[in-house]
C-alpha cells in the first residue's frame, strides 16, 4: 500500500468514528428530549386540570353572585312598592270625617312615591352607564 492510500484509509476510519460518536450522542440527546417532553406534558396536564377546577369554582361563584344581585333587585322593588301598598291600605280603610288637609297629605304621599321611583330609575341608569 502506498502512503497516500494509508493516509486516506486513516482519514476514512477517523471520519467514520466521528460520525458514529455523533450518531450516538444524537440518539442520547433525542431520548433525553423525549423524556423532557413527557415531563412537560404531565405538568401541562396538571395545570389544565387545576385551571378547570378554578374555572368551575369561579363559574359557581358568578352564578351565586348573579342570584344575590337578583335578590337585591327584588328587595329593591319590594321597598319601592311598600309605600304604594301602604297608600292602598290607607285608601281602603274606613276614613275619618273629611279634613281639609287630608287630600293634600295623600297627594304628597303619591308624589313622594313617584319621586322615589324616579330616583331609583336614575340610579339604575347611572349604574348601567358606569358598568358600560
Amino acid at each position: 500500500m502506498d502512503t497516500t492510500q494509508l493516509f486516506l484509509m486513516f482519514i476514512l476510519v477517523l471520519t467514520s468514528g466521528f460520525l458514529i460518536a455523533i450518531g450516538i450522542q444524537l440518539f442520547i440527546t433525542l431520548r433525553d428530549f423525549r423524556n423532557t417532553l413527557r415531563r412537560v406534558n404531565g405538568i401541562l396536564d396538571s395545570v389544565e386540570s387545576a385551571s378547570n377546577q378554578l374555572e368551575s369554582g369561579l363559574t359557581k361563584f358568578a352564578a351565586f353572585f348573579d342570584g344575590f344581585k337578583s335578590l337585591l333587585k327584588t328587595l329593591e322593588i319590594i321597598n319601592l312598592l311598600t309605600p304604594l301598598q301602604d297608600y292602598l291600605k290607607r285608601k281602603h280603610q274606613p276614613t275619618q270625617p273629611a279634613i281639609s288637609n287630608s287630600s293634600a297629605i295623600r297627594s304628597k304621599g303619591i308624589h313622594a312615591l313617584i319621586d322615589r321611583m324616579k330616583d331609583a330609575s336614575q340610579k339604575r341608569q347611572e349604574r348601567k352607564f358606569i358598568s358600560k
